[in-house]
């Protein structure tokens, strides 16, 4: 029985279609040959997360950010669908923290595995939040600094202003004096311990 060059050439487009899915797919990220988890965390403010950002626990990488949906029905906030390896047991008490690994790195979802009572199911929904990053807790950090300074220099400038500008010359003629007499002792004291020195 020989087979038709038409099907050998619908054959082979069914595998090409095949293969150039699974490429695709595979270089965004998805792993076929694990399986995973989805879960859904609601966020205000992504903070910076795209998607195949890495979801980690304690640090190691055990997922993905797969996509982001806004929600103008619920005060344009993102849903973010994240894959977690299904080996990892997700509870009711488990808190997805969007955290910044670096000021190079980028952020990451961090999860802090809690003890629960009720382990989620695929499709179920993360608590989340979003951690200060490194930025943010300097700005806090010197924020009172920043406005002390600015507090010193009004009142510099203030006192400045009420200093009228014949005093400040007079104080800058004054000093001008003072150090030309300072320059004429300290000639004189030289010159009398060189006299001193040859005696």
């Amino acid at each position: 029985m020989t087979i038709s060059k038409e099907v050998k050439v619908g054959a082979l487009a069914i595998v090409s279609g095949v293969m150039l899915y699974t490429g695709f797919n595979f270089l965004k990220g998805t792993d076929f040959f694990s399986t995973i988890k989805r879960y859904n965390v609601i966020y205000e403010n992504v903070g910076g997360i795209k998607v195949s950002t890495p979801v980690m626990i304690k640090g190691l990488n055990v997922g993905r950010v797969e996509r982001m949906v806004s929600l103008p029905d619920q005060g344009y906030k993102t849903l973010v669908v994240v894959q977690i390896d299904k080996h990892y047991k997700i509870t009711e008490n488990c808190v997805a923290d969007i955290v910044e690994l670096g000021l190079l790195d980028g952020k990451a979802i961090e999860l802090l595995m809690k003890d629960g009572k009720r382990v989620l199911t695929d499709g179920d929904t993360l608590l989340g939040n979003v951690e200060p990053g490194l930025i943010s807790s300097a700005k806090e950090k010197f924020s009172p600094l920043i406005s002390n300074v600015d507090t010193s220099l009004a009142k510099v400038k203030t006192i400045l202003n009420r200093v009228d500008d014949k005093k400040l010359d007079h104080i800058f003629t004054s000093l001008d004096l003072a150090s030309k007499e300072l320059y004429l002792t300290v000639k004189d004291s030289r010159a009398q311990i060189n006299a001193m020195s040859s005696n």
